[in-house]
């Protein structure tokens, strides 16, 4: 009987998602909303990934001491 009411209450929350999902989309279609809000935070987004692009190129310093990554000389052995 409990998994029958735990059934039930699973249904009801995905009925419930769905109708909240289409009256949202139904509000959107009218109003228009969140076209242009989308379009400003991407755009905002992007600015400020360049911005932290640029400023990450030019705070670069060397990341590896003078001693690593130096070539060393190779013998084969046979």
């Amino acid at each position: 009987m409990k998994f029958l009411f735990i059934l039930f209450l699973i249904f009801l929350f995905m009925v419930f998602a769905l109708g909240f999902s289409v009256i949202r989309f139904i509000f959107r279609l009218f109003t228009g909303g969140g076209s242009n809000r989308n379009m400003e935070q991407q755009q905002s987004q992007e600015q400020q990934y360049r911005a932290n692009d640029s400023d990450s190129r030019n705070n670069s310093s060397k990341m590896f001491s003078k001693d690593e990554g130096e070539y060393v000389d190779y013998e084969e052995i046979k």
